[in-house]
């Protein structure tokens, strides 16, 4: 995801992931997803790494 030895452009996988997700749920790719346990991932990330994981696990539907 990243590249080897670089100190350049940096993104963190949950966006890396998120824009894949996004791909993926664009083209009807089926998604099945839970908030089961999602305040899990309160206890040791940060909000804008916690809202990423929301935004991945609710996006479920094709959006114009």
């Amino acid at each position: 995801m990243n590249s080897v030895g670089g100190t350049g452009y940096y993104e963190h996988e949950v966006f890396v992931i998120e824009k894949i997700d996004q791909e993926l749920v664009q083209i009807g790719i089926p998604k099945n997803s839970s908030m089961d346990h999602f305040e899990l991932t309160t206890e040791n990330l940060g909000k804008v790494y916690t809202d990423g994981i929301r935004r991945i696990l609710e996006h479920t539907e094709v959006t114009n």
